[in-house]
């Protein structure tokens, strides 16, 4: 057993399941709420585990050669990581609506399913890999932990530069990377699917702007059915929020609201210098936005709490940004 010529191939997917992870639960706290984080992390769990499962149940997994098996599920995750994305990104979730709604359920089932796909064939390369030589398996899994702990390492710099789509996009990538040395030497076939998929990642990690943006929940300020009267001055992703300032002067004159994750955080105002024009930050601002029934948004309760107990940094010529306390 040859066991050198799998250490890049493990080192190369183990980062690309954590790149691919931690970019999505980005993508997913923009796209409904961040606590879908954690559905992210279940589902990487989820996959990773069943890879092995599957190994150890479908005899034709285990008896496949590694250097023609690699490769194919190598090239089969990087073509369910650019797929996946498109179909993600471009349908609407709408989470308030799951426990009453068939296809909301449908739509929460394909997506899913979708992020299920490259981490259950990472499981089954990991596993195929660390069982194929147990007298070197040491050193195989340390090919494997450093592949994971570098893709922690990028990954905020990642996320900075090509944004959490590009770098799902980008683990993407590095899958059909890894597919190569391989596949060149001993499945050719694979390579009608690696490279194409491989080129057109490679274009969405150099032009990451041009990725389609996650359409998020309809109750996030940000959704296409809350955002037509809203004209976005500015949008930028951040490994902590995506931000999207947004004019809006029907609130308190003129005045920007800045959106934390699709969804209303704080405004920026303009200050003249004119003290007396803050007289009316020393009241109560809830009486504006008071609750008529129990249907409300839930975004209209968190907007009512947030504007309480503002502080404000105020300098004459400069304009004044609301801090959340």
């Amino acid at each position: 057993m040859r066991d050198r010529r799998f250490y890049p191939e493990i080192f190369l997917v183990s980062m690309a399941a954590i790149l691919l992870e931690i970019g999505y639960t980005r993508v997913f706290s923009y796209k409904l709420l961040y606590y879908f984080t954690y559905l992210i992390i279940g589902i990487c769990v989820l996959g990773l585990g069943a890879g092995g499962v599957f190994v150890v149940i479908l005899p034709r997994l285990r008896r496949a050669s590694l250097e023609r098996l690699v490769p194919v599920c190598c090239g089969l995750a990087s073509a369910a990581v650019l797929i996946g994305y498109f179909v993600i990104a471009n349908t609407q979730l709408n989470a308030f609506l799951l426990s009453h709604s068939a296809a909301e359920v449908r739509k929460l089932t394909l997506i899913c399913s979708l992020l299920y796909a490259p981490f259950l064939l990472v499981g089954i390369i990991v596993t195929r890999i660390l069982s194929s030589d147990p007298g070197h398996v040491n050193k195989l899994y340390g090919a494997d932990l450093l592949g994971a702990a570098l893709g922690c390492a990028v990954c905020v710099p990642l996320l900075y530069m090509l944004t959490p789509p590009g770098t799902v996009w980008f683990s993407g990538l590095v899958l059909a990377v890894a597919s190569l040395p391989l596949a060149i030497r001993h499945n050719r076939g694979a390579l009608l699917i690696s490279v194409p998929v491989g080129i057109a990642l490679l274009v969405g990690v150099l032009m990451p702007t041009s990725l389609p943006d996650p359409i998020p929940d309809s109750d996030k300020t940000m959704s296409p059915q809350r955002r037509e009267d809203l004209q976005v001055l500015f949008s930028s992703w951040s490994p902590v929020f995506r931000i999207d300032m947004t004019d809006y002067p029907a609130l308190f004159g003129r005045t920007h609201i800045i959106n934390h994750d699709g969804m209303i955080g704080s405004t920026l105002q303009r200050f003249d210098g004119d003290l007396k024009a803050l007289g009316r930050f020393e009241t109560d601002q809830r009486q504006r936005y008071q609750l008529h029934s129990c249907d409300d948004s839930v975004h209209d309760r968190r907007f009512q709490d947030d504007a309480v107990d503002r502080r404000w940094r105020v300098r004459a010529g400069h304009h004044r940004v609301e801090a959340n306390p």
